[in-house]
């Protein structure tokens, strides 16, 4: 029997934590993946995805850079801007991702989009 000043123990998901833990850090990350998460065929250059995140231009360039260097981004080099789009070579990765953002109990979550 639960005793009153027994609280449930919330269960955490440890590939989910984990992901959080390398690829979304900070705001800005969680951001851009949340909107990848939402978004999974979007393609977009960095000034394009910082319009649609309402976020600094050079602020957005550097974390797609680096989400790309971990491979949760995969990058199309165009002229003159380089196009990201959520990862195509990695499923299992896209998929972390795109259920991550769907199951964030975050506020900043992708209900914004």
């Amino acid at each position: 029997m639960m005793q009153p000043t027994d609280r449930p123990r919330k269960t955490v998901n440890l590939d989910q934590f984990i992901f959080i833990e390398r690829y979304a850090p900070t705001l800005i990350k969680w951001d851009i993946l949340a909107f990848f998460g939402t978004h999974p065929d979007a393609q977009l250059s960095a000034l394009d995805l910082s319009q649609q995140l309402n976020r600094n231009y050079q602020v957005v360039r550097r974390n797609v850079g680096d989400l790309a260097l971990l491979g949760v981004l995969d990058v199309t080099d165009a002229t003159p801007h380089p196009v990201y789009r959520l990862t195509q070579q990695n499923p299992r990765l896209r998929e972390l991702v795109q259920h991550t953002v769907a199951s964030a109990p975050s506020p900043y979550a992708a209900s914004r989009w």
